[in-house]
């Protein structure tokens, strides 16, 4: 009797010690006022905002990208910037006589030359980067239309969120001279 008591005690606690792949690696990290402007769009954010008015780019100039991270020991931030109309998701598509501006950028934390110094990880984050929005791509212009400008954001335990947001770019509108 008392070999069968120890033998279900064994037994009970193997069962309620097992592993099953269960475990939480901790919450997921978050990105929070996300947003892509011109170079010239500061003044008129909360308006695009309040009015539901889609963000333009223009080729050649610069875009601002700017967010709230947050998370346990924040690793890696990517950028992935393709076409947005029809979807697809091939690097580089060649369409009549433009080309697709599609663009993968990496930022990481805690390294050299990072978002942070070597060996700093943080769990908040004001994320601020400037990128070139090119006019042209192997001397063809660039397509005008709707990009998705996709935000990813991981952890050091490998936990990943993303948020994206759909950007209008278009060609440098000249200004017509006064008579």
């Amino acid at each position: 009797m008392k070999k069968n008591f120890v033998l279900i005690s064994l037994l009970l606690i193997g069962l309620f010690s097992c592993d099953n792949d269960t475990d939480e690696q901790g919450p997921l990290p978050t990105i929070s006022n996300y947003t892509v402007e011109g170079e010239h769009d500061h003044d008129s954010h909360e308006r695009s905002l309040d009015e539901g008015e889609e963000t333009e780019l223009e080729m050649g100039g610069e875009a601002h990208i700017d967010a709230e991270l947050a998370g346990q020991n924040l690793k890696t931030v990517l950028l992935d910037i393709h076409w947005g109309e029809g979807h697809t998701h091939d690097r580089v598509q060649s369409v009549e006589d433009s080309v697709q501006w599609t663009e993968k950028i990496e930022w990481n934390f805690g390294v050299e030359g990072g978002l942070t110094p070597e060996g700093i990880f943080p769990s908040n984050h004001d994320f601020h980067q400037h990128i070139d929005v090119p006019a042209e791509i192997d001397g063809k212009p660039v397509r005008e239309g709707e990009y998705h400008f996709v935000l990813f954001l991981w952890d050091q335990d490998g936990n990943e969120t993303q948020q994206a947001l759909t950007v209008h770019v278009h060609a440098h509108e000249e200004e017509e001279a006064e008579l």
